[in-house]
């Protein structure tokens, strides 16, 4: 636990406070397990299209996901698509027509997951929880 750790600090310090806000702000990161990150940034009611929020390889990919998950932005493990994304765009390109179909895909599918979530009814305080 204490090498898991003390490797988790060494992540955070390798970040910027620019791509620290960048994944705060993200809907989602897309991972290859280890060596690629990338933010996805969508606001329908400002911006239509998904845009590519944070773009980061090897050692700043785990910096990334270990930041996404202490700050609770969902990293989503498909490599298809991660590898699909670093190949064709950069840090802040919108997302293109040819990988729209499966960013949207995994958007909608986070958006049910937690509405689902929703639904569930949760104990008040001073109900008798067995």
């Amino acid at each position: 636990p204490e090498v898991k750790s003390k490797r988790r600090e060494v992540h955070m310090e390798i970040l910027s406070e620019q791509v620290k806000s960048d994944i705060e702000n993200s809907r989602l990161i897309v991972a290859n397990p280890t060596h690629i990150t990338i933010g996805i940034y969508f606001k329908p009611e400002l911006m239509p299209i998904p845009m590519i929020s944070v773009y980061e390889t090897n050692q700043r990919a785990l910096a990334v996901r270990a930041y996404a998950e202490k700050v609770g932005v969902p990293v989503i493990v498909d490599i298809k698509l991660a590898r699909s994304l670093f190949k064709t765009h950069r840090r802040y390109d919108l997302v293109s027509l040819e990988e729209i179909d499966e960013v949207l895909r995994l958007l909608v599918w986070l958006e049910e997951v937690e509405n689902a979530g929703k639904d569930v009814i949760q104990p008040q305080e001073n109900e008798v929880r067995h």
